[in-house]
């Protein structure tokens, strides 16, 4: 083995069991969360003690099961004009506002709450949850604000990814002056530190899971094809979903037709398998854009000539693609790609014999279709 192989295998083997580790810690790096205010008013009489106990819950539920920063509007009178909060709201850099209304009702409470995005001040949610009055009155905020991001998962996604690609929301160091922090506890909340279910839920970050399947055109470009012409390929993938990033593995069948018929079977079909990590770069109105790098082997299928037994079973591969996620349905996506493609073999021998050594670089360049199934 020269030193060009050497020096080929050391980097690929570095690159491939680094990726495992790094891809993973960055996905997970936490990010600032969205701002939103929230301001309730009475549909009948103001009751000081319930409002302060709800304001104080909803915050809780909501910063629970959403990657959401929540502030209260000091003054309670601008939830009964919706354009004066979303100004209130819009001035003070909130991405989100949630207006709500209560009411008791007999043994009960009611509560009638509204999700809007400020910048486009379109309503995005809605809700009406009634619970029964208890000393565990955190009941109807945690059923309220599970239902209303429910909801609105799609919307809060979009705004997401959005805010991923333009930049982080820088999270102020003090609220604004308009807005108050929840007051001293009141018997009968949960506390944040010792409820166990507070810290114990994952954050809310859209589709966790996406499984694709599609069919492509493999081009060989370079000297292989001077030997070989296009020739259909098929892949299958399995991703983790991230905000910043989709890690997983890909495998599929890429066939190259003979030119020359005289090559025999000389490296023809190649199974690659790889993997995978794609990061959102932009979105264009409902489409997704996402780049892709993989790494891994590309399995060699090939019959008996002189020339394919000099090469190695398994040839190193690399990829790298270029996709655009155009959403069918909430979970089902139409993915057009256009993919590079390359696998590094190394030999030794020639077909006429001697002691020849060398490596062929391999590229195709393969444009397809795929559908994906999130979830």
């Amino acid at each position: 083995m020269n030193w060009r192989r050497l020096t080929a295998l050391t980097l690929v083997l570095t690159a491939w069991y680094t990726l495992p580790i790094a891809a993973p810690a960055y996905a997970e790096t936490p990010e600032p969360p969205l701002l939103m205010l929230q301001v309730y008013r009475p549909v009948e009489a103001r009751d000081p003690g319930v409002e302060r106990v709800l304001e104080q819950a909803m915050a809780i539920a909501l910063e629970r099961q959403g990657p959401l920063s929540v502030s209260t509007a000091a003054f309670r009178d601008v939830g009964a004009e919706e354009a004066l909060a979303l100004n209130l709201a819009g001035s003070q850099g909130f991405s989100l506002l949630v207006i709500g209304a209560y009411q008791v009702v007999d043994d009960g409470l009611r509560l009638d709450a509204r999700l809007l995005e400020v910048e486009s001040r379109l309503l995005i949610a809605e809700v009406s949850v009634t619970r029964e009055i208890d000393l565990r009155l955190d009941r109807i905020a945690d059923a309220a604000a599970e239902a209303l991001l429910n909801a609105a998962a799609p919307e809060i996604s979009r705004m997401i990814a959005a805010r991923f690609v333009e930049g982080p929301t820088l999270v102020p160091d003090e609220p604004p002056d308009e807005t108050r922090e929840p007051e001293e506890p009141v018997a009968g909340l949960p506390d944040e530190t010792d409820d166990a279910d507070v810290t114990g839920r994952e954050p809310y970050e859209g589709p966790r899971y996406r499984i694709g399947a599609g069919l492509s055109l493999a081009i060989p470009v370079g000297w292989y094809a001077e030997f070989f012409g296009p020739g259909p390929a098929g892949e299958f993938s399995i991703h983790r979903m991230f905000a910043r990033m989709r890690i997983g593995f890909s495998a599929g069948l890429l066939v190259s037709t003979p030119e020359q018929p005289e090559t025999g079977e000389y490296a023809r079909v190649f199974i690659p398998v790889l993997m995978e990590v794609g990061f959102p770069f932009a979105i264009t109105g409902t489409i997704t854009w996402e780049a892709h790098a993989a790494a891994g082997t590309a399995i060699r299928l090939a019959g008996d000539s002189p020339v394919s037994n000099r090469l190695a079973p398994a040839l190193v591969a690399w990829r790298t693609r270029l996709a655009a996620i155009v959403p069918v349905s909430d979970r089902v996506s139409l993915v057009p790609h256009l993919t590079g493609m390359g696998a590094i073999q190394f030999y030794q021998g020639s077909p006429n014999g001697g002691d020849a050594q060398g490596v062929d670089h391999i590229i195709w360049i393969v444009p397809g279709i795929m559908t994906n199934f999130s979830w």
